[in-house]
């Protein structure tokens, strides 16, 4: 809690960050998991992209090279 404190992030957003960090630790594990093919290819909401946004609003246009290096 004194690190919430002393970034100025509240515990509530620290909590929805981690919330985001294991989601894309889990879509990342599964997408590793995937054979992907010429038939099967991988779409975009299947990408385990790493941002701090709820996926279900995740759109192309909210990526930036930049967020993702």
């Amino acid at each position: 809690m004194t690190s919430a404190i002393c970034t100025g992030t509240s515990v509530k957003d620290m909590k929805r960050q981690m919330t985001f960090v294991n989601e894309y630790k889990q879509s990342s594990a599964s997408f590793d998991k995937r054979k992907s093919s010429e038939s099967d290819r991988s779409s975009f909401q299947i990408l385990p992209w790493p941002v701090l946004i709820d996926r279900s609003a995740l759109t192309p246009t909210l990526i930036a090279w930049k967020s993702v290096e």
